[in-house]
Order: C-alpha cells, then sequence, then structure tokens
C-alpha cells in the first residue's frame, strides 16, 4: 500500500477520493467557498437591505398572518 500524507483540513475531498478512486483528485476550496458565499451571501444581503431601506414600498408584498 503506498504511503501517502495529508496535510491539513482543506484535504478532506482528497482522502474521500483516495478511498474511493486510489488517487487524488484537487479540488479549489478557495474558489468552491467564494461561489457559495457569493450564492448564499448575496441574495441574503440584498434582500435585507431592500427590506431595511424600503420597508414602506415592501410592506405590500408581506403574506398576511393564518
Amino acid at each position: 500500500m503506498p504511503k501517502t500524507s495529508f496535510r491539513k483540513n482543506s484535504d478532506s475531498p482528497r482522502v474521500l477520493s483516495y478511498l474511493y478512486l486510489n488517487q487524488s483528485v484537487e479540488v479549489p476550496v478557495a474558489s468552491m467557498m467564494r461561489s457559495i458565499l457569493l450564492i448564499v451571501l448575496l441574495p441574503v444581503l440584498a434582500g435585507t437591505t431592500i427590506n431595511s431601506f424600503y420597508a414602506h414600498l415592501t410592506h405590500k408584498l408581506k403574506f398576511p398572518n393564518y
């Protein structure tokens, strides 16, 4: 069995790919985290900003209480 060394926490995808495929696969962690943050954080910040500054316009969009 070949000797492998895993350096840090970002190597966990490498561990799984090594266990499944017997080879290492590079994962662009920084790029992936940036994409996730933009996909999640950007809409949340936009919605919060719009609701904070334009609440008088967005109050009509609220759902009625059932």
